[in-house]
């Protein structure tokens, strides 16, 4: 489904993600800022099938990811009367001031009606993942580090060579702002279906996001949408930071 990356600046940690999806979903809208009740403001992208999104920030500086899990076999779900979209997670999980106390939250909620993901939340001082399987969640923190994450609706396990490319990537171009955005640009001419810029019938990317952190706090997102004929870079948006009171 996607393919997430984090590489760490000195202004604060770079995230990237190519959202992959079906063609027959709806296209979503383009990111907005909303008001939380915890006092935050939040950016992100809205998914019009869920009315949730897969990616937010908010102006304490955490940022929030989702990706769909594909374990092959895959485990038995809920019926799908019961089933909950994944896509409320990350609304539910923005209000929160930094990536522990988003995953501490997480841990807490009741996740047995969701089908398998994976949740990365990050700030200026974590990267953590969490990865629930319909059965528990497994929580790692990871170093503060260029980071891969990838998933696929073929299986997960198919597009571990996308991995590996990052990691040649950035051992061979440096972990640069440059470097990222053309990863998430690459395509294997013989193997478009596991691509990082992926496409094969009945799917593709669909969108890139960008956070980009900035000196002071703000971060900025970019929202590069593909309507199947043509890209369109939307003007950015900015987020303040919150001020302490």
């Amino acid at each position: 489904m996607c393919t997430l990356t984090l590489i760490p600046f000195r202004s604060g940690l770079r995230l990237v993600m190519n959202r992959d999806e079906l063609n027959t979903r709806p296209r979503s809208l383009p990111p907005s800022v909303r008001q939380l009740k915890s006092g935050l403001s939040a950016m992100q992208p809205t998914d019009t099938a869920s009315r949730g999104t897969w990616i937010s920030a908010n102006n304490s500086g955490l940022m929030l990811a989702l990706t769909n899990g594909n374990p092959r076999p895959m485990p038995p779900l809920p019926p799908p009367e019961l089933l909950r979209s994944r896509g409320r997670i990350i609304p539910d999980l923005i209000p929160h001031r930094s990536a522990r106390a988003a995953i501490k939250a997480m841990s807490a909620m009741g996740l047995s009606q969701h089908a398998p993901f994976r949740v990365v939340a990050a700030d200026r001082v974590s990267i953590i993942s969490a990865a629930w399987d319909c059965a528990s969640l497994s929580i790692r923190e990871s170093c503060v580090a260029p980071i891969c994450f990838v998933s696929s609706g073929l299986g997960d396990e198919l597009v571990g060579p996308r991995l590996e490319l990052f990691n040649e990537w950035i051992a061979r171009f440096g972990p640069t702002d440059v470097a990222q955005d053309a990863f998430h640009q690459h395509v294997w001419p013989d193997r478009p279906e596991i691509s990082v810029m992926m496409r094969r019938e009945g799917a593709r990317t669909v969108s890139v996001t960008t956070i980009e952190p900035r000196e002071g706090g703000t971060l900025v997102m970019r929202y590069s949408d593909d309507d199947g004929s043509s890209k369109a870079a939307l003007p950015p948006l900015m987020l303040e930071p919150r001020q302490a009171r």
